[in-house]
């Protein structure tokens, strides 16, 4: 399944499918941001919110665990939870964007200001993706059937013409079955210019975010400024295939554009390490 424009490049692959906005060939594009500091970022960062956190007065005071921080300081929960809040806000924000390209003759996606982002995710952080104080909370983030209602109410609000959403929709299926089917519902989802938020869900470091391009078609072992990612939430915006036939997802996080062999994402699949599927 290919849309329209999928391309071979002079590495001997071949991107399926990427987003309509990203259309920068080396490093990809998302959603702009000029951050304070004059960056440029491909969506929002939770640490932002660590400016207002109160985790210094907090530790003075005697408060000494993350979770007891977490309970206590709302702007340090953003900061060290707010990964999943941050993939759903991006979301729904390239959605509006992409809309409204569309209707502009496909120009540019405007470059947003970080202060602009900022309100915008503060109150969608209290609104529709809030993040509560329990334990079990805290050790999940942001709640699968959050994310689902709260992008189910916002599509059909804006009138998109998908509005039905399904956290991990093929779990429990087999293993291999679902390594095709989630597959299958990334490239269906982009072909149609929807981002796909997923989630990796490991106790250990162990899955690699590329920064350079040409080391995840290698497969090469990861050095800075890689990351080694554990439980974490992030959006696709582009499916490669190598010569070989691999597969290497094009994902958005931190504000920046990093490159997962999916392979190495799909052998965790299940509830918690899957996709939000919008059909």
């Amino acid at each position: 399944m290919e849309r329209q424009g999928a391309f071979q490049d002079n590495r001997g692959g071949k991107w399926i499918v990427r987003l309509r906005s990203n259309d920068v060939l080396d490093g990809g594009e998302y959603l702009p941001i000029r951050t304070k500091k004059g960056q440029h970022y491909h969506g929002g960062f939770q640490t932002w919110w660590s400016a207002a956190s109160k985790e210094k007065e907090l530790r003075e005071q005697g408060v000494k665990s993350r979770y007891q921080i977490c309970r206590r300081d709302e702007n340090y929960r953003f900061a060290n939870q707010g990964c999943g809040v941050i993939a759903m806000i991006n979301l729904e924000l390239y959605l509006s964007k992409a809309a409204e390209r569309k209707r502009n003759g496909d120009a540019p996606l405007a470059e947003m200001a970080q202060e602009e982002y900022e309100k915008i995710a503060s109150s969608k952080w209290q609104k529709t993706y809030h993040i509560g104080t329990s334990y079990p909370n805290y050790l999940a983030g942001l709640y699968p059937w959050k994310m689902e209602s709260g992008l189910r109410k916002f599509l059909k609000e804006n009138d998109f013409p998908r509005k039905k959403v399904k956290w991990a929709p093929f779990f429990p299926s087999p293993i291999k079955r679902q390594r095709k089917l989630v597959m299958d519902a990334i490239i269906d989802m982009l072909t149609d210019d929807y981002p796909v938020v997923f989630a990796y869900y490991s106790k250990k470091q162990d899955v690699t975010f590329y920064v350079n391009f040409d080391h995840a078609i290698q497969k090469l072992p990861p050095e800075k400024p890689d990351q080694l990612v554990g439980s974490h939430y992030m959006t696709v915006i582009g499916v490669y295939v190598t010569e070989k036939g691999e597969e290497i997802l094009q994902v958005e996080s931190w504000g920046g554009i990093y490159y997962v062999r999916y392979e190495d994402y799909a052998r965790r699949l299940d509830y918690f390490s899957n996709i939000l599927r919008i059909y």
